[in-house]
């Protein structure tokens, strides 16, 4: 049986943070005050290439470099800079966390509100698939960013705990990042998983927003998981006969956050909410936290 603690609010939790996309953009400051901590700019899957109709339809290529986006008037004045190891060589990969943190060529300004980058991402590059020749890995990344970025709280990475295989979430941790942002956990492996993940590091749980069955079924395809597979998992299969059934996406999605958090309390450091499209889900989870 999986292990259960005190429960924890969402309220409570110390990151909250949501992925940049088109219609964040355009309901960014309808978010109540510190109802969210940090916007993250994602990187997108392999899988879904530049110019592709979901890149075109649900992101704004622009977003990073768009500074006014992550201002002042925001009232989610902290940013996440997101990087993918495997497009970057160690020449590159410095200088974009250079810029990021806003230090250029005068070195690095102290981290705070608007005042650049909180925090790293880092993801992609465990495999030579998909990899430029100098491609690095993710935890050659997490060194290098380690060595430029003051702090020990500013480089996080992702895995999935619903992938069979390991995630090197072990090395990961080893080599500087403090903070692990997880896939969605939808099926029974990935509770069982993350069970086990150890203690010491902050965890963030990936939140999809579905709007829909359809929905649901897209995120469960950009898992590290065969269809086949996380369609015949139990709990999944639970997640698609409620919408099946005519349940609504709020609903889901306040269930999927209060069973994630009944489950693992005070392990749970935040929640990443992944709207795409469904801002207003996303407005309504944050406003009755």
């Amino acid at each position: 049986s999986l292990r259960r603690t005190s429960m924890i609010l969402p309220g409570e939790l110390k990151y909250r943070t949501i992925e940049w996309s088109k219609n964040l953009a355009s309901i960014v400051n309808l978010l109540p005050p510190a109802a969210a901590s940090h916007l993250v700019l994602p990187d997108l899957p392999e899988s879904l290439p530049t110019g592709s109709e979901v890149v075109e339809r649900y992101y704004d290529a622009t977003a990073q470099s768009d500074d006014h986006r992550f201002s002042r008037r925001s009232r989610v004045p902290f940013r996440i800079v997101t990087i993918a190891a495997c497009l970057h060589d160690r020449d590159s990969l410095t200088r974009t966390v250079l810029d990021g943190i806003g230090g250029g060529g005068n070195g690095p300004r102290p981290r705070g509100r608007c005042s650049g980058a909180d925090k790293f991402l880092v993801l992609g590059g465990n495999s030579k698939s998909g990899r430029g020749p100098d491609g690095l890995t993710t935890v050659e990344s997490i060194g290098i960013i380690r060595k430029l970025v003051d702090g020990d709280d500013r480089i996080w990475a992702v895995a999935d705990p619903n992938a069979q295989g390991g995630d090197r979430l072990l090395a990961k941790l080893d080599a500087g990042a403090s903070g692990i942002v997880t896939q969605p956990l939808f099926t029974h492996r990935a509770f069982r998983r993350f069970e086990s993940y150890p203690e010491g590091a902050e965890y963030i749980i990936g939140t999809p927003l579905p709007a829909s069955l359809k929905g649901l079924v897209f995120w469960a395809k950009l898992l590290n998981v065969h269809p086949s597979e996380i369609l015949a998992d139990e709990l999944f299969d639970g997640h698609m006969n409620y919408f099946r059934k005519g349940g609504t996406s709020y609903e889901w999605a306040s269930s999927y956050r209060r069973d994630v958090l009944r489950h693992f309390g005070s392990r749970v450091h935040g929640m990443h909410y992944m709207p795409l499209t469904n801002t207003a889900d996303l407005l309504s989870l944050l406003k009755f936290t």
